[in-house]
Formats: C-alpha cells, sequence, structure tokens
C-alpha cells in the first residue's frame, strides 16, 4: 500500500489536477486575444481572425472579376493584391489595387469612397468630351453615350433588337429608378425596363 501511494505521488508530481496558474500573454505564446489574466495579447492586422491567440488570414476564395462580400475573400492576382469593391457596370467584385491606368488591362484606375484605387471598366474612365449622346438617346457605340449629368455615372450602348439607347452603368438594382441593372450582350451592366428582370 505504502509502494503503491509512493508510485502515484511520483506520477503526480508537476501534473495531476492540470495547472490552474492563470496564464499570460507570453507564457501562452499568444500574439492576440486576452490572457487569462485579462491582458490584450494584441490585434491582428486587417483581415485577420483571431483564433486560440493566433492571428489567421482566411484562405481567399475569389479570383478578380468574381463576386465578393469581402476583401479578405479577395486572392491576389498574378502577385497584384485585390479588394473587394462596388463599380460601375460589374457590380461588387475583386478588383486589382492600382496606383495608375497602366497598372489595368483597361487602363482605368478608379478611386474608392475609401481613398484606395481599384482597375475597373474602361467605360468608368471615358472622356466626357468625346460623346454625343446623353441617356436615353439612340447610340451606335459605347463612345456615344455621356455621363448622367446629374449623378455622373458613367453610360454605355446596350440595344433590345435593333434598338440600341445610352443607359446608365449600375452595380445593383437599387442603382436604377426603374429597380432593374442586368448585364447587356458582353456582361457589363445597365439599367433595364423591369421585364428585363423578370418584372
Amino acid at each position: 500500500m505504502v509502494r503503491w501511494s509512493l508510485f502515484v505521488a511520483a506520477m503526480c508530481i508537476g501534473g495531476c489536477g492540470g495547472d490552474a496558474t492563470p496564464q499570460s500573454c507570453s507564457r501562452l505564446g499568444w500574439t492576440c486575444g486576452v490572457d487569462d489574466l485579462g491582458n490584450r495579447c494584441g490585434l491582428c492586422a486587417t483581415g485577420q481572425t483571431c483564433i486560440a491567440g493566433a492571428c489567421i488570414t482566411p484562405m481567399c476564395t475569389a479570383a478578380a472579376g468574381d463576386a465578393c462580400t469581402a476583401s479578405t475573400l479577395c486572392c491576389a492576382d498574378h502577385g497584384s493584391p485585390t479588394l473587394c469593391a462596388r463599380l460601375w457596370g460589374l457590380g461588387q467584385v475583386c478588383s486589382v489595387s492600382c496606383s495608375a491606368g497602366t497598372d489595368c488591362g483597361s487602363g482605368c484606375c478608379v478611386e474608392l469612397t475609401t481613398g484606395t484605387h481599384v482597375c475597373s471598366l474602361a467605360l468608368n474612365c471615358a472622356s466626357a468630351t468625346a460623346c454625343t449622346a446623353q441617356l436615353g438617346a439612340t447610340c451606335t457605340a459605347d463612345a456615344d453615350c455621356c455621363r448622367d449629368a446629374t449623378t455622373n455615372r458613367p453610360s454605355a450602348c446596350a440595344c433590345v433588337g435593333t434598338n440600341c439607347t445610352c443607359r446608365a452603368l449600375c452595380a445593383a438594382d437599387a442603382d436604377c429608378p426603374t429597380g432593374c441593372c442586368v448585364a447587356r450582350a458582353g456582361g457589363v451592366k445597365v439599367c433595364s425596363a423591369p421585364a428585363a428582370c423578370g418584372r
């Protein structure tokens, strides 16, 4: 009996019942979160999440041009960072960060309301002086269409059969007085009649 008690005592040295001592950030090895003492261990960078004391970057799932809900879901494009942005004619999509039009395949780098810049459709950088047709007027090409005089939103030439008119670019149904934002041939989103949205 004495031998068994000594054996149990020996096995429990430094461990039976667990360590109830509150642990600090450094002892836990945490870089974020809150330790046992109530101290903040640190903050994660934008787009990262703190899990068990470590900053984790969520796996990206969307390529440039894909629909998105947050920039953390946007994968880099050939090494260039991408952001989730709401863009006229495209909707809310992952778009490559830029500092000038030369950084973009479209030649168009636009500034977001946050002050950051992303690549967008060439239509969003089209010259306002070269246009000849206002919204609703007939057109033969996108270059004919002027920006909306009220909102300064770009427009594009969209056809229903042989009837082609200048229509405002949109990102969602709520951007259009008709409540209908659809992609024309080529994928550019424009405001359209409710019937085009099945209404």
